[in-house]
This record gives C-alpha cells, structure tokens and sequence, in this order.
C-alpha cells in the first residue's frame, strides 16, 4: 500500500509515518522543510509541499492508497492566537 503523510514532523506524525514503514508499506511524506523529517527509510520519500496550498501536494498524492493526517497545532492551549489551520 503507499500511505501519504501531512503532519510528519510532528510527535504523532514521526509516529504515522513509522508504523506503516515498519509494516512494509510505502510513505510519502510532505513537510515544508523536508529536512525536518527525521525518518530515513528506504520506504520513505519526502517530498516539499505546504497543505494550505493544494497545488504543491497534488503530483505526490496522485498514486497515494491512502492518506493519514497527523495535522496539528504546537502550543494550542497556552497560544491564544487564531489560527487558519
């Protein structure tokens, strides 16, 4: 199965992305600073891209199965701040 991840430089996200590696999955995984992405897994492609704008997640989710959100916002509670997320 190849999985899409958004969300993967996150501690859920590290965790999405490893459990279906370790399953013998594929994961393609989007981060706006692919570098960020801490997984090194034959598995694995990380790609460059920015959920907020679709056209840069839509060539690497093309032949994607499936796709895991693992979206979330650091510091929520304590950061009254809106967000757009």
């Amino acid at each position: 199965m190849k999985i899409f991840v958004v969300g993967a430089t996150g501690g859920i996200g590290r965790e999405v992305v490893e459990q279906p590696l370790a399953a013998g999955h594929k994961v393609t995984s989007v981060a706006r600073t692919p570098s960020d992405v801490q997984h090194h897994h034959e598995g694995l492609q990380v790609v460059q891209g920015d959920v907020m704008q679709l056209e840069s997640l839509t060539e690497a989710i093309a032949n994607c199965d499936a796709v895991l959100s693992a979206l979330g916002i650091i510091g929520f509670r304590n950061n009254p701040k809106p967000t757009t997320l």
